[in-house]
């Protein structure tokens, strides 16, 4: 595979004992230093088929071609590649092609679809010889169904929106008022804004309120950032972030756009490490789960990134405009500050810059000891190797105001029950219960309500109580609203 699309061997010397023990002894080589083109997925799944330890490499063709297949999806779906600038010294330096970017980007849009159907029909098994799992894999891909990529029509990709938040997927992510789109991810009940919020957005809630304009003022040096419309907003506070979740989510209630109780809000620490791709975490705190582990970044599991593939960080580019500071050496993503949102591949769940950027505000405390608010993913100026792990976590106080940091939104699509209705078995229409984010109204429609009613009516009350009771079991966070209810109930 890797002579296949690179066109030069793993490994080259003057007589094969040499290749071979180059085999041996020598870490697999990243197929883009010969073929810099090579798009990221499509290597990582290369590299991975060459590594030395068993383990880690597949381990079935059923593997191999769910590898691809995902390679081929997120080629198909990508940005426009921006572009790169000159490598720095100490990285191998590419050699020049004549075949045009396009020819070359779409032969390996070819390649891949080639590979993944010649593992997925597998001419060599008959059909009655598959399992059940790799049956229902072949009739549900959609790589290997399309004829052809979806067409793209504007960065970052070509998605379908979807104007429903229950029909919302990552192909098809559902699109607010403001153009934001936002998606699933799994073990999660919010829809994540695939892109931080832009500088655009924040300009709708600063004409419709009196805001503070230090976001209108971020630079370094004299180099601005995050002051184009497309680019992420920074020199936000967590108050600010907060503010503007509100603003949204109100305004979006009152155009019909989000049913009640829906609301906008700021991600969970927990959340935003699922959005992440972090395996399962442990400690009970923010401050007792940051950088615990070592391993995972946003991008994979190399550092520093190969060029222009981890995302936004203090590059070559950074580096040139400011020259005593520590960058990301070798690493070039062409953007001295911030970059446009979306700009670089999204993750698995079609997610932009949880790595890179700016730094994002998280709803929890960071103690619960202290005051100051949580923060995550890496900055355009990052380039210390434990800051930009995934499971780094930043922590200033709610007022602070930086220029490398900013936000992202989520969709809370599940704050719980909308309405219920209560008919009384007298045949009489007592009382209806609105969940308003974090209270409980009782509307009764009757002034005079008998004895037999009045029971009625507490044993709705009960039945209320106890639903409270269940979710502050699940969400401690609304343990207050409980006991307002229980004093209620007594009264």
């Amino acid at each position: 595979m890797y002579h296949l699309v690179s066109g030069h061997t793993p490994f080259a010397g003057d007589n094969a004992m040499t290749v071979m023990m180059k085999h041996v002894t020598q870490p697999p080589p990243e197929i883009r230093s010969p073929f810099p083109l090579c798009p990221p997925a499509l290597a990582d799944v290369i590299l991975k088929m060459m590594q030395k330890d068993p383990p880690a490499r597949q381990q079935s063709h059923e593997e191999v071609r769910t590898d691809l297949r995902r390679a081929f999806d997120a080629l198909a779906g990508s940005p426009t590649p921006v572009a790169r600038r000159p490598v720095a010294a100490g990285r191998p330096a590419a050699k020049k092609s004549g075949v045009p970017v396009g020819a070359i980007v779409g032969g390996v849009l070819a390649l891949c679809a080639a590979v993944g159907a010649l593992v997925h029909f597998a001419p060599w098994k008959k059909q009655g010889q598959l399992s059940e799992a790799e049956q229902a894999a072949n009739q549900s891909s959609p790589a290997l169904q399309r004829a052809e990529p979806p067409a793209m029509t504007g960065r970052p990709d070509g998605l379908k929106p979807s104007t429903t938040l229950a029909a919302a997927t990552k192909d098809a992510p559902f699109v607010n008022t403001l153009g934001m789109k936002f998606v699933p991810v799994p073990g999660t009940k919010v829809l994540f804004s695939i892109w931080e919020t832009r500088v655009k957005d924040y300009a709708e809630y600063g004409k419709a309120n009196k805001v503070d304009d230090s976001w209108t003022k971020q630079e370094k040096d004299g180099v601005p950032a995050g002051h184009q419309p497309d680019h992420p907003v920074c020199g936000v506070n967590w108050d600010d972030a907060n503010a503007f979740c509100k603003w949204l989510t109100e305004k979006e209630s009152k155009e019909g756009r989000l049913p009640v109780g829906m609301k906008y809000r700021l991600p969970t620490d927990g959340e935003w490490s699922r959005a992440v791709g972090l395996p399962p975490e442990t400690g009970a705190t923010p401050a007792d789960r940051n950088r615990k582990n070592q391993v995972d970044y946003p991008w994979g599991l190399e550092f520093p990134p190969w060029n222009g593939k981890g995302g936004n960080y203090s590059d070559s580019a950074f580096h040139e405009k400011f020259p005593n500071d520590q960058w990301v050496e070798g690493y070039a993503d062409g953007y001295a500050t911030t970059a446009p949102a979306g700009t670089f591949a999204p993750n698995e769940f079609a997610i932009y810059d949880l790595g890179g950027n700016v730094r994002e505000w998280c709803e929890d405390l960071f103690n619960p000891a202290g005051t100051s608010r949580v923060l995550r993913g890496g900055t355009w100026s990052g380039s210390f190797r434990g800051y930009l792990v995934s499971s780094d976590r930043s922590n200033f106080a709610s007022g602070v105001r930086e220029r490398g940091s900013g936000f992202r939104c989520v969709l809370d699509v599940a704050p719980g029950p909308e309405k219920i209705a209560y008919q009384s078995k007298a045949g009489m229409k007592l009382d209806r219960f609105a969940w308003k984010g974090t209270r409980v109204e009782v509307l009764s429609a009757a002034k005079d309500l008998d004895p037999k009613v009045m029971a009625e009516l507490v044993g709705t009350l009960d039945k209320v109580y106890e639903f409270f009771r269940e979710t502050t079991d699940r969400e401690p966070a609304k343990t207050k609203d409980y006991h307002d209810l229980r004093l209620h109930r007594r009264g």
